[in-house]
């Protein structure tokens, strides 16, 4: 296994793995049914991680400025209520922060308007 990619050695810090330790096989799924239209859809998606508490939770390593629909719809499908991203300075993580999905859907909100009017 790579352990070198900066999304991969992020997900282990947060969540308690050893950097270089064996893989954890372990996976946890979100299942939701959705009712589009006159239509039931079956929709699956990975989960990164679980809080203590057993809730879905989004790990990303990437810059939050870029964060957008995409990582959105990721955590509705996900049933992520909470984004974890660290803040850093020349890859060093400084601090490990966390962003509700109502904060991500007005960051998207907006980038979407502005597309629109620009």
């Amino acid at each position: 296994a790579e352990f070198w990619p900066e999304g991969f050695q992020f997900e282990r810090l947060v969540t308690g793995q050893e950097m270089y330790g064996l893989h954890d096989l372990t996976t946890h799924e979100h299942l939701q049914l959705l009712r589009i239209g006159k239509f039931r859809v079956l929709v699956t998606a990975e989960v990164d991680a679980v809080d203590d508490q057993g809730r879905p939770v989004e790990i990303k390593s990437g810059d939050p400025r870029f964060f957008g629909i995409k990582e959105m719809l990721q955590m509705i499908s996900s049933g992520s209520q909470l984004l974890i991203h660290p803040y850093t300075k020349q890859l060093e993580v400084m601090e490990i922060l966390r962003k509700p999905i109502e904060d991500l859907a007005h960051q998207a909100g907006s980038e979407e308007l502005q597309k629109m009017d620009g």
